[in-house]
């Protein structure tokens, strides 16, 4: 048997680095691979992010319109109601001068019935708005119509 030299020895470091560097591109490979693929992911969550940022976005300007359109409705029905009591009243005053137990009668039987047609609208766009908000009906009221600025005016 033959003394172990250090060329051998020096041989045999080579070998094992060589291994072991053979060893650390290998597992810097597959750290680049996962790498690239965890830099994948992250973009699709960051544009998936994006995209839901733009759809709450979007959602928030539809709430907004929708308030503002149901606003608009009630006040509209509301100035349409107030205009439609003053020019009904018209008629009923030339009727009380002719016939004045009827005209209030017939004045009294207006008023309660437009009063209950505009409540109705002012429910119908209440009820609707909740609808589209998704609220529950749990505030809602027993069905009552909802009393009006102009039903607080004296009766004629």
């Amino acid at each position: 048997m033959k003394p172990i030299m250090w060329i051998d020895i020096c041989g045999i470091l080579v070998l094992i680095l060589l291994a072991m560097e053979v060893a650390t591109l290998i597992l810097l490979r597959r750290l680049n691979t996962r790498f690239a693929s965890l830099d994948r992911a992250l973009a699709q969550a960051e544009a998936r992010g994006r995209e839901q940022a733009q759809r709450l976005e979007s959602l928030d300007r539809l709430r907004a319109h929708q308030q503002l359109a149901e606003e608009a409705i009630n006040t509209g029905a509301t100035l349409a109601r107030e205009v439609h009591q003053d020019f009904a009243s018209i008629p009923f005053s030339i009727l009380e001068n002719i016939e004045p137990v009827a005209a209030r009668n017939a004045h009294k039987l207006h008023d309660r019935i437009s009063n209950d047609l505009f409540a109705a609208i002012g429910n119908l766009n209440r009820d609707f708005g909740r609808q589209l908000r998704g609220e529950s009906d749990r505030s809602k009221t027993s069905g009552a119509p909802t009393p009006s600025k102009s039903d607080n005016k004296p009766k004629r």
